[in-house]
Parts: structure tokens; C-alpha cells; sequence
């Protein structure tokens, strides 16, 4: 099946090493990484690119519903930044 949507992070080499893990989600619209920030300490960093308005409230239910499964999935100890195009109307 083709992919229509995707993105990328761009990481500055000095930090490729605090990276123990990159994370895709089963959807091409999530992905995550783990960085390390101290011996202890970890910052999860969650893009997100939110399907636009023009489809169904399934469909946006679906992407949300694994949205939150990223996010629980995370240790409660450890720190979340989620980041993307979140398709916000004001």
C-alpha cells in the first residue's frame, strides 16, 4: 500500500548518540524518540501529524485513540513533549 502522508526529525549528530531508540507507529502519521537527558532521566519526544478536518470523525478518533496509546505507553516518571502539525482551528 503507498504511503501519502510522512515526515522526518532532524537531529543534530551530537545527539545521535543519546538516542537509544527511534519509534515508529503502525500509522505513518506518529513517531517517537527516546532522548536521554541525564543517567536517570529521559524525555520522550512524540510528533504528531494530525489528519486534517475533511475527514470522517472515525477516522480522526482512530489517530487520537493512538495518539493517547503513545502517550501512555510512556513511564510516568519520565517526560513527554508532544510536537507536529496538530491542525489547530482557533
Amino acid at each position: 500500500e503507498p504511503r501519502i502522508h510522512g515526515f522526518v526529525f532532524v537531529i543534530k549528530s551530537t545527539l545521535r548518540r543519546k538516542l537509544p531508540s527511534i519509534r515508529h507507529a503502525e500509522d505513518e502519521r506518529l513517531m517517537t524518540f527516546r532522548i536521554t537527558i541525564t543517567k536517570s532521566s529521559y524525555m520522550h519526544i512524540i510528533s504528531a501529524y494530525t489528519p486534517t478536518l475533511s475527514l470522517s470523525e472515525q477516522e480522526n478518533n482512530i489517530f487520537y485513540s493512538k495518539l493517547q496509546t503513545f502517550v501512555i505507553k510512556i513511564p510516568y516518571h519520565e517526560n513527554a513533549l508532544v510536537i507536529g502539525d496538530l491542525n489547530a482551528r482557533i
